[in-house]
């Protein structure tokens, strides 16, 4: 029963992205099964997040704890983006680098979008303070990837790689933090900013107010 548990709750996080509805049967009605259709961000605020432990701290997700030898190639707005493109200095760098969960949460999507954005990991968090009091974190452009959809993964734990190379698109990452759960891949660049917000502003005040 586990088993076949864990393939639909993967079936529903897959849908998730696809903008999907999810199903929930009551089957303490008396007239028999009743579905009752929940958009995922429901499903998950129901059914998810009280069971994922508390982010309370956040580091860098190259180099932690404070990203050491990474820089900012793309800004957060600049050219519209809705995420930050980070690059890597050749000081020690390796053919694959790690790139690390920035935060304790729960892996919602793994999956090769191959030449749109590579291999994406997202991850759901529960913040412990403020408003939201959830986030998303979307990883891109990675070169390959240590977790699956349904994994729980701690702040520091290695979700996957990026290429190091001298070329420059190749050996980069592209980090987005959403404020809501349930966006899926999401456009990656827009002036309407509704739902995200700075991923390298959203790390340092969380590292700064809880060290």
């Amino acid at each position: 029963m586990k088993g076949i548990f864990k393939r639909i709750l993967r079936a529903a996080i897959l849908w998730s992205g696809l903008g999907l509805a999810w199903v929930v049967l009551d089957r303490g009605n008396e007239k028999g099964v009743l579905e009752e259709r929940l958009e995922w961000r429901d499903f998950f605020q129901d059914y998810i997040r009280p069971s994922l432990p508390l982010a309370e701290q956040f580091d860098f997700p190259l180099r932690p704890p404070d990203g050491e030898d990474s820089y900012l190639q793309v800004g957060y707005q600049e050219k519209e983006s809705l995420g930050e493109w980070w690059a890597l200095g050749k000081k020690g760098a390796v053919s694959e680098e790690p790139v690390y969960s920035i935060g304790d949460g729960w892996v919602t999507v793994a999956e090769d979008f191959q030449a749109s954005w590579k291999q994406v990991v997202i991850v759901a968090h529960r913040l412990s303070s403020g408003y939201p009091d959830t986030a998303e974190v979307l990883y891109a452009n990675l070169q390959s990837m240590s977790v699956k959809a349904g994994d729980f993964v701690k702040r520091g734990q290695k979700i996957g790689t990026i290429e190091s190379s001298d070329d420059a698109d190749a050996s980069r990452l592209y980090l987005e933090v959403r404020e809501e759960v349930g966006l899926g891949l999401g456009p990656g660049e827009s002036s309407d900013v509704v739902g995200w917000t700075q991923p390298s502003r959203f790390i340092r005040e969380r590292r700064n107010s809880l060290r």
